[in-house]
């Protein structure tokens, strides 16, 4: 039996410029098995501690990028994460990746 931080990650994501990323496939996902979540967030530097203060959870038709419509002028950390998780008898494990930046959003987007 595999040690759980032995087990590849199914799907990852990475950087693929300065504001988009990227979900690469790496291995088939198992039927049986929740499917990968993609979580974006934006955090705001408020009262000494970063506070989210925008978030969304997909888990099919992963976006690319954001949409800044409705989103405050500001500068922000963007975090994207890729959950995975599965079970092992009545036990679930769960993995995430996370990646994250600043982030500006201007008030001409």
């Amino acid at each position: 039996m595999a040690n759980i931080d032995e087990s590849a990650l199914k799907q990852t994501v990475r950087w693929a410029s300065k504001d988009k990323w990227q979900v690469e496939k790496n291995a088939l996902l198992n039927p049986y098995c929740p499917l990968p979540k993609l979580e974006v967030g934006l955090f705001d530097y408020i009262d000494g501690k970063y506070t989210q203060v925008w978030g969304q959870e997909y888990e099919s038709d992963y976006p690319t990028t954001l949409d800044t419509k409705g989103i405050a002028p500001d500068r922000y950390v963007l975090a994207v994460s890729m959950k995975q998780s599965r079970w092992q008898g009545p036990i679930r494990f769960e993995r995430a990746q996370i990646i994250n930046k600043t982030f500006d959003v201007s008030a001409d987007e």
